[in-house]
């Protein structure tokens, strides 16, 4: 019985669990407070120290995250915990000193970083936060909520392309034709990873809002998943011809014209269009796009289960003939000129349309499906 109860007090010096008092005396512990708290992207250390009344000291993790690093020599555990690390992390740590040994159990939480700034904000109806961490440009400025660096610089990549892509087409030679809100120079991208309260694409004076590529309701092979950053650059550029937020041409031109410099063309047959209008033939307007001049345009229907975006391939099929030899041969040139005479010049919509496409926007939706139909042979 003796001997019983002498192997039971041996076990319970021998192996110590928990975060031990500093000041406590006696066997073997710790006695360094581990750091229990960390913001994703930034450097995560905790040195640690024990003291002991046996041999020299051998340190060792039991459980440990991917993230963190061990370095016996210097006694210290290591890391970054990116946007993917996100929660709480278990972490076990054992010193021996030959005769005895001691554990120290914690959990490491790990939280998103929220610097709350961005040229978004006051723009649109969310104040999302940035990481703190944006992949500056020569041109535009790549922010996002926890997109990983490598998703960041190919989203920056990309929207610097898109933009000297535009430029080209629309003949702009420098950006003293834009007009950026005060304080701005270049062009704010926010890249949305993990707010899901709004998805798709927002564009606002100088900057825009997108799906990050790591964003769960991104999907590369839809047509408005892949091309968003393009169409809303396109929006942007828009935004910095005319100096303003809020667009001057309808609903139909602003939005189409987006989506065909992004190529989003899915009507190409009179099987697509009677597929599109198969359940929006009896709505009022008939599915005719160019009835949409404002967003108040759209059918009750449609605004209620936030279907206005099912609008957009007509949108676009429209800018096309508009666009094309066989409609009326309008030119990217001739798009800036028309954003420029209705800032400038001070023009509406539809004079600036009728003056560039030789035919007034009331009859070119009073003739639209005439126009439409033999257009898609």
């Amino acid at each position: 019985m003796r001997l019983w109860v002498f192997l039971l007090v041996l076990s319970a010096v021998g192996c110590v669990d928990g975060i031990n008092d500093p000041t406590e005396s006696g066997h073997l512990r710790f006695t360094s407070v581990p750091v229990t708290e960390v913001l994703h992207n930034d450097v995560y250390s905790y040195s640690f120290s024990a003291v002991g009344e046996g041999g020299p000291l051998v340190f060792q993790p039991t459980t440990l995250p991917q993230w963190l690093a061990f370095d016996s020599e210097s006694r210290t555990l290591s890391g970054t915990a990116t946007g993917d690390n996100l929660g709480s992390f278990p972490v076990a740590l054992r010193v021996s000193d030959g005769t005895e040994t001691a554990v120290q159990s914690f959990t490491i939480q790990v939280e998103l970083k929220q610097v709350h700034t961005g040229s978004w904000r006051g723009h649109f109806p969310y104040d999302w936060p940035h990481d703190g961490s944006p992949i500056i440009g020569e041109y535009c400025d790549l922010y996002s909520d926890a997109s990983g660096e490598d998703v960041k610089q190919a989203m920056l990549d990309r929207s610097e392309a898109i933009l000297a892509e535009i430029k080209e087409l629309m003949n702009i030679d420098d950006h003293s034709v834009f007009t950026f809100p005060p304080g701005r120079t270049k062009v704010d991208i926010y890249a949305n990873r993990f707010n899901m309260e709004f998805y798709g694409g927002f564009a606002y004076q100088g900057g825009a809002i997108v799906m990050s590529y790591e964003n769960p309701r991104y999907q590369p092979n839809e047509p408005w998943s892949a091309n968003e950053l393009d169409h809303e650059m396109f929006h942007v550029v828009e935004t910095l011809i005319e100096g303003s937020p809020y667009l001057g041409p309808d609903v139909w031109f602003r939005e189409g014209i987006a989506d065909y410099y992004a190529g989003s063309d899915l009507i190409h047959t009179h099987a697509d269009l009677n597929e599109w209008l198969a359940w929006r033939r009896d709505l009022p307007g008939g599915g005719n796009p160019i009835k949409i001049h404002l967003w108040e345009d759209f059918p009750d229907e449609v605004a209620a289960a936030r279907g206005q975006g099912g609008w957009y391939p007509m949108f676009e099929l429209a800018v096309r003939y508009s666009m094309d030899e066989a409609g009326f041969g309008l030119s990217y040139l001739d798009v800036r000129e028309m954003f420029e005479e209705m800032t400038g010049g001070g023009r509406s919509f539809a004079e600036t349309f009728e003056s560039h496409a030789g035919i007034p926007v009331q009859e070119f939706e009073d003739n639209f499906f005439d126009l439409i139909i033999p257009f898609l042979n």
